[in-house]
């Protein structure tokens, strides 16, 4: 009986060793795993604020060389980047520009002719004499065209008042009658000397019968 009790008792004594030997190996893992940690973590060296803008400066330069400078083409979405005032490149959506509709507006020029024209009115005794104006949205070109051949157009002038009658020439629509007559013999007139007409508006500025 009391051999059992003390076989017992060495094997007791053998199995509390063991665990505190267990104990001891773990707690000697542990302490070498946390000084490996440790040491991979303060060993490492800390990027300097040059070193991370150079980083930053080379990614950049690779979404350029990717996607175009100043875009970004990520998921086939253009971007537009600016520069900020920390000289950061700021993106977003690229600005899509729409045509404008808008009706073109033209200048129109005026050219007074000197001097006024006086005829008689075909089967009339009595005299018509008017002063001309003429207008164009073409270039000052018509303008010189018809200055330089003024004595050609006066005398067509003459040429067409003397087909009017007293009746034709009477009233708001015999003065329009007259002043398209006269454009339309002044255009063919250019045409005939420059090639090209452009007078649109015949104004008469002065229209006395006597």
């Amino acid at each position: 009986m009391a051999d059992e009790e003390e076989v017992e008792g060495q094997e007791k004594k053998k199995g509390g060793i063991l665990l505190y030997a267990l104990i001891g190996v773990s707690g000697l893992l542990l302490l070498c795993v946390g000084l490996g940690v440790g040491y991979f973590i303060f060993s490492a060296p800390t990027n300097t604020p040059e070193e991370i803008e150079k980083v930053i400066a080379e990614v950049q330069e690779k979404k350029k060389e990717n996607g175009g400078e100043g875009s970004n083409n990520k998921d086939g979405v253009d971007e537009d980047c600016v520069e900020g005032p920390d000289g950061k490149q700021n993106c977003g959506p690229k600005k899509i520009s729409k045509p404008s509709v808008k009706e073109k507006v033209y200048k129109t020029l005026y050219f007074q002719m000197p001097g006024n024209m006086t005829t008689n009115l075909k089967g009339s005794r009595r005299f018509l004499q008017v002063e001309i104006g003429i207008s164009t949205r073409y270039d000052e070109e018509v303008i010189k065209n018809v200055e330089a051949h003024q004595t050609a157009l006066k005398a067509g002038v003459l040429g067409v008042l003397s087909d009017f009658s007293e009746e034709d020439v009477k009233g708001r629509l015999g003065r329009d009658a007259v002043a398209n007559a006269i454009k339309e013999m002044i255009n063919t007139k250019l045409k005939e000397l420059e090639g090209f007409g452009g007078v649109e508006g015949v104004h008469l500025t002065g229209f006395v019968m006597q």
